[in-house]
């Protein structure tokens, strides 16, 4: 859960990391987990997700809005559903 921020133009905006969800599958022989994806939520400090019974479909939900610096421009990411 990257949220740390830094300075620029006067604003607080997102200092860098990473805010993916792991995917992993597990070796159906040794039971050992074998990460196989990391999903970017698009968004910051997600705190809950769910899957789908089908495990197809996982929504994970972020709580903090945060700027973002996109060039000389700051842009704000909200609080989502990813």
């Amino acid at each position: 859960r990257a949220d740390h921020t830094v300075d620029f133009a006067g604003r607080k905006v997102f200092g860098g990391g990473e805010n993916n969800i792991a995917v992993f599958r597990i070796d159906p022989d040794s039971g050992n987990l074998e990460p196989i994806q990391h999903a970017d939520t698009q968004s910051f400090h997600v705190r809950t997700f769910a899957c789908d019974p089908s495990g197809r479909l996982l929504v994970a939900a972020s709580i903090k809005a945060l700027a973002v610096r996109r060039g000389d421009d700051v842009e704000v990411t909200p609080a989502a559903l990813s």
